[in-house]
């Protein structure tokens, strides 16, 4: 008994011609060749899940990696950030009193000169007052030498 044949063609058709491009013939397998290529076609399979599997293991070892690298670096992250944290309040609290300090040097200074100022006003009055007593004096003298003088 023969095994049928069958024939798979590519052909270019137009009003003047048929050209054939591919032309293939397919004949049906015997048991033993579909069982060969079936078992080949298997172990292909298998072969290439075994390597996908040794990929899948591998990329998953690496994100195991990056993760517990993620949580470390977080955690130093989470550390650098309190303790900077800390700096910055230690260091606001210090310009906090260094601020309240200069403000206090500078009211204090503020008032001595203020004080300074009424005492010169004052010392100023007094010599003005002074002054004006002496030139009424002056002034005194010089009209009695006038009157003696006349």
């Amino acid at each position: 008994m023969s095994k049928p044949c069958f024939v798979f063609e590519i052909v270019e058709t137009n009003p003047f011609k048929h050209l054939c491009h591919l032309s293939l013939r397919l004949s049906e397998g015997g048991e033993t060749q579909i069982k060969k290529h079936l078992s080949l076609k298997l172990r292909q399979l298998k072969e290439e899940q075994e390597s996908n599997l040794q990929i899948l293991k591998g990329l998953e070892q690496q994100i195991d990696i990056e993760r517990k690298n993620n949580a470390q670096k977080t955690a130093e992250l989470e550390l650098l950030k309190c303790d900077f944290q800390s700096k910055l309040q230690d260091m606001q609290q210090l310009l906090k009193i260094e601020y309240q300090t200069e403000k206090q040097v500078l009211l204090q200074t503020k008032m001595d000169l203020e004080q300074q100022l009424k005492q010169h006003q004052m010392n100023a009055g007094e010599k003005e007052k002074n002054f004006l007593q002496q030139i009424k004096d002056l002034k005194e003298k010089n009209s009695q030498c006038d009157n003696h003088v006349k």
